[in-house]
């Protein structure tokens, strides 16, 4: 007690006394060194917790015009587009239980392993998606130098269309556009072509077989609120895509297509084309033995149809169809385009292999909207590629190749 402690120091001499106020002191620092060790230790496990969680996230794995695409964008952007896939996969999955053999069931199986393969090849797949990212910051900065804005009321009804939900009505094709399939309870999202993050977001129904059909039940305002309730849910738990991730992401899809019509505006809608006609084969030899044939007289559909490897257009005569140079093979393109109508060319070698190329006509024709929308596509890429060579305009950094999910994963096989 202060009392007894005053009584007890009164007692002892004076330098008995300074040593007990020494002692006092040391003991004193002692815990306070003990105590800032434990502060320091705490800060230093605090920070690593920080990096990890926090920091880490917010790091650049590339920048764009100045603008970064953080870690996290990244890698919500790798996982949902492995979601994506993935729901692909279940659904090819589910179309081949129903064939017991056949074509139909080899193509779902070949498709389910190229999917497989891409998912396991994560370095591939993040340069993929990181590619993706950069180009939907190339174009949101044309869009904004342009003036091109997507208000919020267009990304509402971009993902009411997606869920199939037309409060106005169904509306009538004008071109060729994506259909989106009706949506369940559980919508899944297929996946895009080019691996493009930016494409359509579109939720798929599972197949159902039926006997009769059914009167149809009117999709109403808060069945579609449930399913997309339930659809983000199910990004956030899975991808960790929030609503406004995945917003962002639709707006993404309204600005390529602004941008593009913008930059693709003075596209010719009538050009030089040739309608073509192709024998492919493996090896110039065998191509330099059915042109002798066709030579001797033999008839061209026949060969096509018994000794072309090219399985989509050998029953039909090898026949190509109407097409512009840009949508060609360039090396077909320059022969079927120096050549006279009817005329037979000797075998030359493409993408496909070595091929006898046969012009059937040429003439200035409409583009087909297919064709204008395949055109305008490449043009867009086109672009993208020379915006992505302009030096020092994106830089990415290899950290990116460390922080690739590979989550989620395909289904573990059963049985």
């Amino acid at each position: 007690m202060p009392g007894n402690r005053q009584r007890t120091e009164s007692t002892l001499t004076r330098k008995q006394r300074a040593h007990l106020r020494r002692d006092e002191v040391q003991r004193r620092w002692v815990l306070f060194g003990a105590g800032l060790v434990v502060l320091i230790v705490a800060a230093i496990i605090g920070m690593g917790f920080l990096d990890q969680d926090v920091l880490q996230e917010l790091q650049p794995v590339a920048t764009v015009g100045g603008q970064s695409i953080t870690t996290r964008d990244f890698e919500v952007a790798v996982r949902y587009q492995r979601y994506q896939l993935i729901q692909q996969y279940n659904q090819l999955a589910a179309f081949a239980s129903y064939l017991s053999s056949g074509t139909s069931q080899n193509d779902f199986e070949q498709q389910m392993q190229l999917i497989s393969s891409e998912l396991s090849d994560s370095q591939t797949f993040g340069q993929s998606v990181l590619d993706s990212l950069v180009q939907d910051r190339l174009i949101r900065q044309e869009a904004a130098r342009r003036g091109i804005t997507v208000s919020n009321a267009e990304i509402d009804e971009q993902i009411q269309t997606l869920f199939g939900f037309y409060p106005n009505g169904t509306p009538t094709p004008t071109g060729p556009t994506l259909t989106p399939e009706p949506a369940t309870s559980t919508p899944t999202a297929t996946p895009t072509a080019a691996a493009s993050p930016a494409a359509a977001l579109t939720p798929m129904a599972t197949a159902t077989a039926t006997i009769a059909v059914p009167t149809p039940t009117p999709y109403t305002a808060q069945a579609y609120q449930h399913d997309r309730d339930d659809y983000l849910a199910t990004l956030k738990s899975v991808t960790g895509m929030t609503e406004a991730d995945f917003r962002y992401q639709v707006a993404s899809d309204l600005y390529r297509q602004k941008v593009q019509d913008v930059l693709t505006a003075g596209l010719p809608k009538v050009q030089d084309q040739v309608h073509v006609r192709h024998i492919v084969l493996q090896d110039k030899a065998t191509a330099s033995d059915i042109r002798q044939k066709l030579a001797n007289g033999q008839a061209w559909d026949v060969l096509a149809s018994e000794y072309s490897i090219d399985t989509s257009t050998k029953d039909s005569a090898g026949d190509l169809g109407w097409s512009p140079s840009a949508l060609l093979d360039p090396t077909l393109a320059g022969v079927a385009f120096s050549r006279k109508p009817g005329s037979i060319s000797q075998p030359v070698q493409t993408s496909s292999g070595w091929e006898l190329i046969n012009v059937v006509s040429r003439q200035m024709r409409a583009l087909t909207d297919t064709q204008y929308q395949a055109l305008a596509q490449q043009a867009m890429e086109t672009w993208l590629t020379q915006e992505q060579a302009k030096p020092g305009l994106v830089v990415t950094y290899n950290r990116w190749t460390t922080r690739v999910p590979t989550s989620p994963a395909l289904p573990t096989p059963t049985g």
